[in-house]
């Protein structure tokens, strides 16, 4: 069997599109980072095509990372700024040639040499702490800084757990911001609705980073506090 790696490219649509027009049979999966990877029989091989930053531009001590290049003078971007996740060149190169159709867009290389005072270019999700549903839950995503991708979880508030503890335990979370905040805040506190409390109205088991003892009116504070909002006028629902 052969496996082709892609990423974000016309060519996979157009592939796929040729195996479905010929009936041909094959597999198609991805990586926890969006990477996607065709399989079919050796024997079909030479009818599609691959596009993989990785395997065709790889990285050394010299590269500095990607760069969307027309000719002359003409980037996509300033000419000192770079990206080194793969992914995000291929989705600058199609918004790129969607754009600006009539320049001959491609993939070049950002040499260290070449490149004065070079700026890395990174796109908001990898500066923030995020959840993508998927068919069979949620993917919890973290700033690139702190790892980039935690798991699959079957729910959401599960995920949202997930995603706060991370945030809280990691020395430089709070310096990256909560993609959907608000939805992450109601849907935390709708967990926090099943909690069970003694007749002082202390926690009877831990939630979140409160141990069981802790008085609900402290988890009340925290949510205030953490998400910037009101407790009575944002989260309680008429």
């Amino acid at each position: 069997m052969a496996t082709l790696t892609y990423l974000y490219n016309e060519n996979l649509h157009e592939n796929i599109k040729t195996l479905v027009e010929r009936h041909i049979d094959f597999s198609l999966t991805y990586s926890p980072k969006g990477v996607a990877q065709l399989t079919i029989d050796d024997a079909f091989r030479n009818v599609i095509t691959e596009f993989c930053l990785e395997v065709y531009f790889p990285l050394d001590k010299q590269s500095l990372g990607f760069q969307i290049y027309g000719n002359g003078a003409n980037y996509f971007h300033k000419p000192n700024e770079f990206m080194t996740d793969p992914q995000l060149a291929s989705e600058v190169l199609a918004k790129a040639k969607k754009i600006e159709p009539s320049f001959p867009w491609h993939i070049k290389l950002a040499l260290a040499s070449e490149v004065k005072n070079p700026l890395l270019l990174e796109s908001n999700k990898q500066r923030e702490f995020y959840l993508e549903p998927t068919s069979n839950g949620f993917k919890v995503f973290y700033p690139k800084a702190i790892g980039g991708y935690s798991a699959l979880v079957d729910n959401e508030q599960k995920a949202y757990q997930i995603l706060i503890n991370t945030r809280m335990s990691s020395s430089v979370g709070d310096q990256y911001a909560i993609k959907e905040h608000e939805k992450c805040a109601q849907s935390l506190w709708d967990l926090f609705g099943y909690s069970s409390f003694n007749s002082n109205d202390c926690l009877e088991e831990c939630f979140l980073h409160f141990n069981s003892g802790a008085s609900r009116f402290d988890v009340i504070d925290w949510f205030e506090s953490y998400f910037k909002l009101s407790v009575t006028s944002d989260l309680i629902t008429p």
